[in-house]
């Protein structure tokens, strides 16, 4: 593989993901292997290794804003909407100034589109 000469991509997680295509099986999954083995499964079109459930499942506050971005990139609809709801329903908790900003900074569109989210279901629970 061009990535394993790169080392774009780890042993371990190539690993994993064969380990995965031969038996179905993902044990012990971590936050930074789950990432990972999703994005190199979309990569690779192996549609039935699913990680965005377990980043479902193990979202938090402080990782938030680092999984609506990927969800984005991979264009993962089911995942990039869990996303913006769990951001409408803590934004104040994701998101200090200084992340705001650099949220904004790394991800214009994105942070927009959220931002225009964030506002309108404000305008709406004021009527």
């Amino acid at each position: 593989m061009i990535e394993k000469r790169a080392s774009c991509i780890e042993n371990d997680i190539v690993v994993r993901l064969l380990l995965f295509l031969y038996t179905d099986i993902l044990e012990d999954l971590q936050w930074e292997t789950a990432i990972k083995l999703y994005c190199l499964a979309d990569k690779y079109q192996v549609g039935r290794l699913n990680c965005s459930y377990f980043l479902i499942d193990n979202i938090k506050a402080s990782n938030a804003s680092d999984i609506l971005p990927l969800s984005d990139i991979h264009q993962d609809s089911d995942l990039k909407k869990h996303m913006r709801k769990f951001i409408l329903q803590r934004h104040v908790e994701i998101f200090s100034p200084e992340e705001r900003y650099a949220f904004a900074k790394s991800n214009s569109q994105l942070a927009l589109d959220t931002m225009v989210l964030i506002y309108a279901t404000k305008e709406v629970k004021l009527k």
